[in-house]
Parts: C-alpha cells; structure tokens; sequence
C-alpha cells in the first residue's frame, strides 16, 4: 500500500448493520505481454474469476464490478513492473479516467530494489490515477491466500488500512519489540491505535508468520485477525462490520465519481 494514513478514521461509522450503496464499478484490465507475445500468460477465465471474488466480498454493500475491457500492453519490458518508473510510462499511454485500473505484471517492484510485492495502491485522494497494479499469479494461482490479494489491495483503494498498520501516536506502556502496533489486545485503545477498527484484533504483523508468543504493552498475547482481508496472513475470507461500514461511508463521500 502506498499513501498517508493519517485521519484514516475521519469517515468512521459504528454502525453495527451494512449500508447499501448501490453503486457500480468499471474495471479495465490491462495485460503487460511477454517475451514471447502470447499475451501475457492471463485468461479470460482468470480475469471472470477475479470479479466474481470482488463481487461476493462487496455484494453486502451493494457494490458490484464490471470488466469495462481488457487490453494487452505490447511492451515485455514492462514486465518487470517499478513503481517508480515503470507505472508514469505506461499511465501515460494506458489509462482510463474515471474507472478502476488495474495492470498486470509478472514481477511488481516497490520503491527500493528488489522489494517484490504480489500488488500495490493508493488510498483515495493520495494519488490522481485511480490504479490498482498486481502480480499476474494473483490471478492465474490456485492458491486462494494469493488470489485474495485483489481483495486486500481493493479495501486498500477503498481507504482501509492493514490490520497491523498504526495510525496513531505511541502509547506506554507499548508493545515488545519488534512489534509496531501500540493497540492493545483488550482493544482499550482499538480507535485511537492500530488500524483504527475496533471488530479487528490487535495485529502483531511484521513477518510472515508473526514473532511467536508476542506480548502488547499489557502483557497480553496476541491473537492476530489470520482471517481478515487486511491481514498479510494466508488464511483471509472477509472483512469486519466496521470495515465495510468505512469503504460505504468514504465511497459515498468521495468515490461516486468512478463510472
């Protein structure tokens, strides 16, 4: 994820039922070709079933996708997807205002050398192009922990941050190194700290998989949310109540503008 957390919590509802938003979404796939011009290795099959993922996670909210096209970029040299040079060349030349892109790559490489990411964002309004840029196996895997990779870069658009990202200052008593988070497993402080959720747990996340028999502040143990979207665990089905209550409340106030 890329961006600024800071006042993620602005939009925050407490809602404890969903919100219909009735809302549709364009996606445009684009495809980046490889060495051998066979179009890029994805098919019509893997694209339906990303959508299908998406619209079973968003139905509870009345959001639905909807592939727009799906385009190859005949440029192998892209394959090697970088953030920071690779994603202005081809916006440049293959984009689409006003609706969800998302890009297709074999590797995708962060900011520094040889970070390889399965996929990266940008939270509403940190950035102008409205881009979702992924790894092609998160598509092509049978591996559902990989393939729930565009549900977790989709909340990341719709404004939610990772289970284990702390939007707020440090607390003391904190955590015990090397643990980031200053949200306590009791959730006492679960809107001020952590990811600003309180129906997600406290996340001790900074490996995959997590320091074992890690501590908060309190001296409790973790119990980190394995089953949350947001999460970088492999275990991921949904996201919580008040999850959904956000992306609803932000896609309402901000997004209704993407056709």
């Amino acid at each position: 994820m890329r961006g600024n957390l800071n006042n993620v919590l602005n939009l925050v509802t407490g809602l404890m039922h969903d919100t219909c938003v009735g809302k549709q979404f364009s996606l445009m796939f684009y495809i980046v070709d490889d060495v051998a011009a066979t179009g890029g290795g994805i098919t019509q099959t893997n694209i339906n079933n990303a959508v299908t993922l998406l619209n079973d996670a968003f139905s509870r909210i009345c959001i639905k996708f909807v592939t727009c096209s799906l385009k190859v970029i005949p440029n192998h040299t892209f394959n090697t997807w970088r953030a920071v040079t690779t994603e202005s060349m081809v916006i440049n030349n293959f984009y689409m205002p006003n609706t969800i892109n998302i890009y297709l790559a074999d590797n995708v490489l962060y900011d520094q050398p040889g970070s390889n990411l399965p996929s990266y964002t940008y939270f509403p309004g940190s950035n102008p192009k409205n881009i979702i840029v992924l790894a092609k196996n998160v598509l092509t895997s049978t591996s559902m922990s990989t393939r729930t990779n565009i549900l977790h870069e989709m909340g990341h658009f719709f404004g939610l941050p990772n289970t284990y990202d702390e939007i707020g200052n440090p607390v003391s008593p904190g955590p015990v190194p090397p643990i980031k988070t200053y949200e306590y497993v009791d959730r006492s402080n679960c809107y001020p700290n952590g990811d600003g959720f309180c129906d997600t747990e406290a996340d001790n996340f900074v490996a995959n998989p997590p320091p074992p028999s890690t501590k908060d502040g309190k001296g409790e143990f973790y119990v980190a949310p394995l089953d949350n979207y947001m999460s970088s665990y492999g275990t991921r089905c949904r996201y919580s109540q008040e999850q959904y209550n956000f992306m609803a409340r932000l896609i309402v106030n901000k997004m209704l503008f993407l056709n």
